[in-house]
C-alpha cells in the first residue's frame, strides 16, 4: 500500500509542478532561430499573454539584421535592449535603439511558436 501511495505522490506532484507553458510543445524553427532562442532561453519569459511577456525580435541596425530580447508589457515602463546579436552571435551594441527598424517578432514565449 506504501508503494503505491509513494508511486501515486510523485506522479501527481511532477504533473502539477509544471507550469502551463512549459506543457506547451515548442514548435521548431529554423536553424539560425532556434540557436537564438537557445541564446536567450533564461530570458524568454511569459507572465500572462498579452500583459507581460519576454520576446525573441528581429530589426535592421545599420544594415544589419540584428535579433534581442524586448519586453512586451503595454502597461509597464520598460528600457529597450542596449543590444543585439547577429546570426553569428556577434554582438552588436546599439548606440540608440530608436535607429533599429523593420523590428518584428522571431519567437513569442506565450505561444512558444516561431514567426514564418
Amino acid at each position: 500500500m506504501n508503494k503505491i501511495y509513494w508511486i501515486l505522490s510523485t506522479i501527481a506532484l511532477l504533473v502539477f509542478s509544471c507550469s502551463e507553458s512549459e506543457l506547451i510543445p515548442v514548435e521548431p524553427g529554423t536553424e539560425v532561430q532556434e540557436r537564438l532562442r537557445s541564446k536567450f532561453s533564461s530570458e524568454l519569459k511569459c507572465t500572462k499573454q498579452g500583459e507581460m511577456q519576454t520576446n525573441l525580435y528581429q530589426g535592421i541596425y545599420e544594415g544589419a539584421t540584428v535579433y534581442f530580447v524586448a519586453v512586451m508589457c503595454p502597461n509597464c515602463n520598460t528600457v529597450p535592449p542596449k543590444s543585439g546579436y547577429t546570426e553569428k552571435l556577434e554582438e552588436v551594441i546599439f548606440s540608440d535603439f530608436q535607429n533599429v527598424t523593420d523590428m518584428k517578432i522571431v519567437y513569442d514565449s506565450c505561444t512558444r511558436k516561431f514567426s514564418k
